[in-house]
């Protein structure tokens, strides 16, 4: 009975590891078609050609200069045909928006004493004890989520340009620490249309706004935007605008209807949203404008540090002691100073020593001069970070960066970093605020997407 049971439950297993996967596989194939726009071209080859035969045959003996003898040459011309068809693929640009997450902030939306406390951009605060969390005043009381925005081009108006539809994977619009006041939506619809005042990267975009949602909420939201970017992904945005909904299903349970309504103005950024015109998905990827030296999603590193202290691992291991993460990297050549300087920022950089050694960074300012030591493979690239936000700390360093695969890098550090850890919430490890400094060996890897200067747009 009990082999019976497991059989059972393993198939059950497979079979649910086999739709999860079919799941994946679809969910991959429907984004690739959302980021690229796939032509192909066929042509038919001909080939002609002839081949002419010219022979020369003599009689044998002796001939009479007075008999007139029939000529001895022979001549032969064949052609021939040859067809053949040519396929080539072209690969465009599909989107005029595709990102990954969006944050803002709002003022006056709400109950200051209640606020949310995403701060300045939607994303200053989120990680610290005095500003992060409700029930503390806060400045920002209104914040908005939105992940994996998209766009494309809506053909109104016979076909003019700057139309964009739209959708996102979710968003959420929040007046203030309050979850029934918050308007929460699955795939909602938005119309924009695109006033381009600087049609040169960076973007300057001004963007009337109309969109509505169907779940969970039903709302309404009508605005507009003011965006600045796209620099690797990199976006400012200034928010205008007024949002009412109501909640009507799933109601039950003691769960009454749900009604929310409130105006926003605001600041926000976005990362990993890249934004394009519609000239640019004219061209072919292998046209695609670059403006960035480096568009990082994720790098992690192991730390090892010289100054002691417990691991994070809780063993008496000597490697690791820590690590680093960095989502959302970007850095900018200084095409004043040759494009080999650099300066970049990270939405989020926490480097951990030990276990009660390091600190978080949003935004950090970073400054860097890369060296190629290989083409395409090989990079050496010194460093100099200042993080300020909700800790502050130094960090100096080198990257020495191989890029064996497309992607894909591998990463060793020796770095320095110095500074105070400031109100971060209490996570295991950074439970306290004091001050730290150490020196440490660090081996990692990223996705990245890295370029040459000769890659790149100047701007």
């Amino acid at each position: 009975m009990d082999k019976m049971i497991f059989i059972a439950l393993r198939n059950h297993c497979r079979a649910a590891t086999l739709r999860y996967a079919i799941f994946l596989i679809a969910i991959a194939a429907v984004l690739s078609g959302c980021v690229t726009r796939t032509e192909i071209e066929t042509y038919t080859i001909t080939t002609r050609d002839t081949t002419v035969t010219e022979k020369m045959h003599n009689a044998p003996g002796q001939r009479d200069n007075g008999v007139v003898y029939p000529t001895s040459r022979e001549y032969n011309e064949v052609g021939n045909v040859t067809d053949y068809d040519s396929i080539h693929l072209r690969r465009y640009p599909a989107f005029l928006r595709y990102g990954v997450v969006e944050f803002a902030s709002f003022i006056g939306t709400g109950n200051t004493a209640n606020g949310f406390g995403g701060g300045q951009f939607g994303v200053f605060g989120l990680f610290d004890t005095l500003m992060g969390w409700s029930g503390h005043a806060k400045t920002f009381p209104g914040e908005m989520f939105r992940l994996m925005p998209m766009e494309y081009r809506l053909r109104w108006f016979r076909d003019s340009p700057n139309w964009t539809i739209g959708t996102a994977f979710g968003e959420a619009w929040v007046p203030e620490a309050d979850f029934n006041k918050s308007i929460i939506g699955l795939f909602p619809l938005y119309i924009r249309k695109r006033f381009f005042l600087r049609e040169k990267i960076p973007y300057l975009i001004f963007e009337p706004t109309f969109g509505i949602g169907a779940l969970p909420w039903q709302y309404i939201n009508i605005g507009a935007t003011l965006d600045l970017g796209s620099l690797g992904g990199f976006n400012i945005r200034a928010y205008l605008g007024y949002i009412a909904g109501t909640r009507i299903f799933n109601v039950g349970n003691g769960d009454s209807a749900r009604t929310s309504a409130f105006p926003y103005v605001g600041l926000g950024l976005s990362v990993l949203d890249f934004v394009n015109t519609v000239e640019e998905t004219q061209q072919e990827w292998s046209q695609y404008k670059q403006s960035s030296l480096e568009v990082g999603i994720l790098n992690m590193t192991v730390l090892h540090s010289f100054s002691g202290g417990n691991s994070i691992l809780n063993t008496s291991l000597g490697f690791p002691t820590g690590l680093a993460f960095r989502f959302a990297t970007v850095t900018y050549p200084l095409w004043h100073f040759g494009g080999d300087l650099n300066v970049g920022t990270s939405l989020f950089n926490l480097v951990v020593l030990s276990q009660d050694v390091g600190g978080l960074g949003i935004l950090p300012l970073r400054v860097g001069y890369r060296m190629l030591l290989l083409p395409d493979e090989l990079t050496n690239e010194p460093f100099f970070e200042y993080n300020y936000y909700p800790s502050s700390f130094v960090h100096i360093g080198d990257k020495l960066t191989l890029a064996p695969l497309s992607r894909f890098t591998v990463n060793a550090f020796l770095g320095y970093v110095s500074g105070s850890r400031n109100g971060l919430v209490g996570n295991g490890w950074l439970t306290s605020a004091n001050a730290f400094s150490g020196v440490y060996f660090g081996i990692g890897i990223g996705y990245d997407a890295m370029f040459n200067l000769s890659d790149l747009t100047p701007w």
